[in-house]
């Protein structure tokens, strides 16, 4: 009985009344319905206990210690000794009323984390309802653009969007500084790795961006077995390898072909069909217009070569007319032969126009002249060694009044050309020749 009144007494003379009907215990002047102050810094304010002592709730206010440590302790503790079962919550938050307005067949919970000092504030909010539920962040509970994350009962998150379309629909205003998507890995040599995979199938994906100390940073996407392609730091891309060589690396690492296919809508998309480039299975370069139009190769903005569709070749010409078309000069270092002469050179190797003196009235560029005696002149081309039974060679007298016969010869390697008067005899005469070489 003694100790019931003691403890009577001692709840009296720390509670305390006001006039407005407020209550306080450990606080002289409560200001509100209830008001509880510890008695000490490290107290806690409220206490809830279970029947065997274990603390079912706390909430303490915070405090400080000024001699160089400072100690905030939680406001609310929820604190359960036992695990609790699956379907039971640790913390029930109840909207008892219906939500007003949009959607008022449904209510809202709201958490509202805020500073008094300052309007930045964050929420957590939870609408359940019949047509839908979800739950929110947001740092400005009364802005819908602010959203941080949004989860909605079918699955789909929301970052930046209330509305997601996706499992994960991102919403951002990104720049260079500020990215969509920002992934980190915290080796030296290494780099964030993306992974896609389906359940019981061995095929995979991944997009990684390595990044190591040698300097070799490379982004690629791989699937189980090979990397597909690769973005050097360097600007290389690679198709069907990790290390490009070039500003595009196509490689196929098999011994099939490797082309490259390119249509549009008026080729149509088929294999057969478009501007094929490539190495085929024997390792030979190959250009091939599949369309039965023209191919062109041009320079300066200026077609220079066409390949019709029927085949003809046209130089600085189109459409081309002949197997061959030209327009302009054409030097050959070789023979021309025709087919139906066999291997003969339809090309002269050296012709000439030349006076009775000596002198070239016109040639072909890689001759000289020089006259021996009278009717008599030796004539060198340039690069070859005249021999009269390897050559064929044409002379014929120009400009005599009468008439004038010729003769030739081959010495040292030099072409000898004879020219003779009516009577036979060596006569000064001009003369023209063409050589052609067998």
């Amino acid at each position: 009985m003694k100790k019931n009144i003691f403890i009577l007494t001692s709840l009296v003379f720390f509670t305390f009344f006001s006039k407005a009907q407020n209550v306080g215990i450990g606080e002289i002047n409560p200001t509100a319905r209830l008001t509880v102050k510890p008695a000490g810094g490290l107290a806690s304010s409220f206490i809830v206990k279970t029947f065997s002592d274990d603390t079912a709730m706390l909430i303490r206010g915070n405090y400080h210690y000024f001699n160089g440590f400072s100690n905030i302790p939680s406001s609310l503790v929820v604190d359960n000794k036992n695990t609790l079962p699956a379907d039971v919550p640790q913390l029930t938050i109840l909207a008892s009323g219906e939500r007003s307005g949009i959607n008022s067949n449904g209510s809202q919970n709201i958490l509202d984390f805020k500073n008094l000092n300052t309007s930045n504030r964050y929420t957590i909010r939870g609408y359940a309802g019949a047509e839908e539920n979800y739950w929110y962040l947001s740092h400005d509970k009364d802005a819908t653009s602010k959203y941080l994350l949004f989860f909605k009962d079918n699955g789909l998150t929301g970052m930046g969007t209330f509305n997601p379309l996706g499992k994960l629909h991102i919403t951002h205003r990104n720049n260079f500084a500020n990215p969509l998507l920002f992934l980190y890995d915290s080796t030296t040599n290494g780099g964030p790795i993306v992974h896609m995979a389906a359940d019981g199938v061995l095929r995979n994906w991944q997009i990684q961006g390595k990044l190591d100390n040698a300097g070799i940073d490379q982004f690629n996407i791989s699937n189980n077995t090979n990397v597909l392609t690769t973005v050097t730091n360097t600007g290389n891309y690679g198709i069907g390898t990790a290390m490009p060589q070039y500003s595009l690396h196509v490689n196929k690492n098999t011994s099939v072909a490797s082309y490259g296919l390119f249509t549009n809508n008026v080729t149509g998309s088929l294999s057969s069909d478009g501007f094929l480039v490539g190495v085929n299975s024997s390792g030979q370069a190959i250009l091939n217009n599949q369309e039965s139009t023209k191919l062109y190769l041009a320079t300066a903005g200026l077609n220079r070569l066409t390949i019709s569709e029927t085949g003809n070749v046209g130089i600085g010409v189109d459409p081309p007319t002949e197997r061959l078309d030209v327009s302009g000069t054409v030097k050959v270092s070789g023979e021309v032969n025709r087919t139906a002469t066999g291997t003969s050179n339809l090309v002269p190797i050296a012709y000439g126009n030349i006076s009775s003196g000596g002198a070239i009235n016109s040639g072909s560029g890689n001759i000289s002249i020089t006259k021996l005696s009278t009717g008599w002149y030796q004539v060198t081309i340039t690069g070859e060694s005249y021999q009269f039974q390897l050559y064929t060679t044409i002379v014929t007298a120009a400009g005599n009044v009468g008439p004038i016969s010729t003769n030739t010869s081959s010495g040292g390697g030099n072409l000898y050309v004879y020219t003779y008067n009516a009577a036979g005899a060596a006569a000064d005469s001009q003369f023209c020749f063409v050589v052609y070489k067998q």
